[in-house]
């Protein structure tokens, strides 16, 4: 991995974007950057469910059910900060940072009904 992007391992990006591509508009204009240039980090999820239903007489059935949400532990990034300046001109420290996910981490759930 880059240096530019935070190097060796690490436990979120520091730099999903290059802020040093972009300049400060001088005063009184709005710059020339177009909307929606960047994108964000995808989303990838498979979730997962096994039924199985058992007659346990003519009228009573037991249901079990089996659940899985993110069953592969995809890590799921949030957006980047957008805030690429500071009130001085300089590049945000937080420029490009990502500090959160989208979607929680692996889960199971059981289930177990009674239909009569």
């Amino acid at each position: 991995m880059p240096a530019s992007l935070g190097g060796g391992v690490q436990d979120r990006p520091k730099r999903y974007y290059d802020p040093t591509a972009f300049v400060l508009p001088p005063v009184g204009t709005y710059g020339n950057a177009g909307r929606n240039i960047l994108m964000g980090p995808g989303l990838v999820t498979s979730d997962f469910s096994l039924t199985k239903n058992t007659a346990i007489s003519e009228r009573v059935n037991l249901q079990f059910r089996a659940e899985s949400y993110n069953l592969f532990n995809n890590v799921n990034f949030g957006q980047p900060s957008m805030i690429m300046f500071e009130t001085s001109g300089a590049i945000a420290s937080t420029a490009g940072l990502i500090t959160s996910t989208n979607v929680e981490g692996r889960q199971f759930q059981f289930a177990l009904k009674l239909i009569f």
